[in-house]
């Protein structure tokens, strides 16, 4: 076992995942979709079995996070994700100016601050850190008169509710690949301090105790 695993609420991801997986290129153990109920259990289960770091996205990284003491990875969207997902909400409205929102959990999302000038529309961020907030925030886009948002699927399903076009705010390789290679980083650097440490431990138990006076006594 490398000592990676990626858990992940979304049939999506945990597919792409295991997609990338087979290329033989990365060092991850396995993806697994799993409940968000159930990771805290699923993330102690896999650490006990030999997990060093648990890659996960939102909600799922959050919860892993509280109440673990495992290294995370989170799956943070890329800028060029975010703008292909902008332009493809453009595309679908064909309107000068839409006013589009993007909601997600505040860790998985990337600064998109100037991307409102950058593709000429409305933009307004929210980035949540419960599910509790969706009702609040979906009441502030209705007042505000969103024309689209972009969101994870529990805001596209209260989207859809209330008649509000809507795009998913889906992982894609891009995003998977930062995430594995940072996970494959941080292992490394861990596999290091850990030799390095094992070194210094083997020099001391076959090293002389004693105190060595270079200068005489006066």
């Amino acid at each position: 076992m490398h000592g990676i695993v990626l858990l992940t609420s979304t049939n999506q991801v945990q597919a792409l995942a295991e997609q990338m997986l087979q290329e033989g290129i990365h060092k991850i153990d396995y993806a697994k979709r799993i409940h968000s109920i159930d990771v805290v259990g699923e993330a102690r289960q896999a650490i006990e079995t030999g997990a060093n770091i648990i890659i996960a996205r939102g909600y799922q990284a959050a919860l892993i996070k509280d109440f673990t003491n495992v290294p995370i990875v989170e799956i943070r969207m890329t800028g060029q994700e975010m703008a292909l997902l902008i332009c493809q909400a453009v595309h679908m409205l064909n309107k000068k100016q839409p006013r589009l929102a993007v909601v997600g959990f505040s860790n998985m999302l990337c600064p998109i601050d100037n991307y409102g000038e950058i593709f000429d529309v409305r933009l307004s961020i929210y980035a949540i850190s419960t599910y509790e907030e969706i009702g609040a925030v979906m009441d502030q886009l209705v007042r505000e008169g969103v024309d689209l948002v972009i969101g994870i699927e529990e805001i596209l399903e209260s989207a859809a509710k209330l008649g509000i076009p809507s795009v998913l705010l889906a992982t894609t390789k891009d995003s998977l690949q930062v995430a594995f290679d940072t996970a494959e980083q941080l292992l490394h650097a861990g596999n290091m301090e850990k030799e390095n440490y094992a070194q210094i431990v083997s020099l001391l138990d076959y090293s002389f105790n004693g105190i060595i006076r270079t200068t005489p006594y006066p």
